[in-house]
């Protein structure tokens, strides 16, 4: 560690206390102890000099603050048990160390929402969005509450009013963003409310059809938040066709128009009713269905 008033030199602190007893010892550089780490040198210099009685008590108050200061970061010198060295590390950088932390878990929790694709997708919904951005937001607001609130009681006197108005500044900012936030998220909940998920228009290009031939399904979904997803079940009540051939499995519509063609199953040899179901979903979890039915009729049944 470096000599006292060496020390106190370099200090950079914004304390008032701070500048006025190294503005003194400046003023009065040619007979300043700079050579002694004994408190008693300083303060026989302080009282030798023809300092107003309440001056004299401030800097000798700024003194003993700061030299208790440089006594106790003093402490840990380098032939000082390892185990010495680590406390005395740990007492002077807690605050560095404790930002270290967060920020390591904040970039690893970068790193992977970055790399998972599940997370993407997840936060691709309007809700999902929603809902993190304002625990977010919502959660640095109250740790910063809750800081402020333990620095009150924490930092020195002279420290706190100018640290608590900045402080208060960061708040009102930080406050700001987050009614900004839940206002326009969730008052557009009502602003942005959907129609019901509904499918219509649903049709067959031949209500008639025969094996082995194609027929297109065409249907709309309408409502709902897209993209959609949809899926045909077909059923043949009789046990005629064989219909889990012609099963569509989940397919997505980024308009809501459906149009898929079907292959009657060849081995129908009499006439039938295939029964179809149409299941449409959309981003939202929402979920519709329309039925309708396909006539095969084998030529030699006609």
């Amino acid at each position: 560690m470096p000599p006292f008033a060496q020390w106190l030199y370099h200090q950079t602190s914004t304390d008032p206390e701070l500048r006025y007893l190294k503005a003194y010892a400046d003023n009065h550089a040619a007979t300043w102890p700079w050579w002694s780490d004994d408190k008693t040198d300083y303060e026989q210099h302080v009282n030798s000099n023809e300092v107003d009685p309440a001056n004299n008590t401030r800097l000798k108050d700024a003194l003993n603050r700061y030299f208790e200061i440089w006594s106790n970061e003093n402490r840990t010198v380098p032939n000082a048990p390892i185990k010495q060295q680590l406390v005395g590390f740990l007492e002077q950088n807690v605050g560095g160390i404790v930002l270290s932390i967060f920020f390591l878990i904040l970039f690893m929790v970068l790193i992977w929402g970055l790399f998972n694709t599940r997370f993407f997708t997840s936060i691709a919904g309007i809700e999902q969005a929603r809902g993190l951005i304002t625990f977010l937001f919502a959660f640095s607001t109250m740790g910063i509450i809750v800081l402020i609130a333990v620095a009150i009681f924490w930092l020195d006197q002279e420290e706190l009013n100018e640290r608590f108005s900045r402080a208060k500044d960061l708040l009102t900012i930080i406050i700001g963003i987050l009614g900004t936030i839940l206002g326009f998220y969730f008052g557009s909940l009502t602003a942005g409310e959907t129609r019901a998920l509904n499918i219509a228009n649903v049709g067959v290009s031949s209500p008639v059809a025969q094996p082995s031939s194609t027929v297109k399904i065409s249907a709309t979904i309408l409502g709902g938040t897209p993209p959609y997803t949809y899926s045909i079940q077909f059923t043949d009540p009789t046990g005629a066709a064989n219909t889990s051939t012609m099963t569509v499995k989940t397919e997505t519509s980024d308009t809501g128009a459906i149009a898929k063609d079907v292959v009657i199953p060849t081995d129908v040899s009499k006439s039938t009713g295939i029964t179809f179901t149409m299941i449409a979903n959309d981003a939202k979890g929402a979920q519709a269905h329309a039925s309708s039915a396909i006539v095969v009729a084998p030529k030699a049944a006609q």
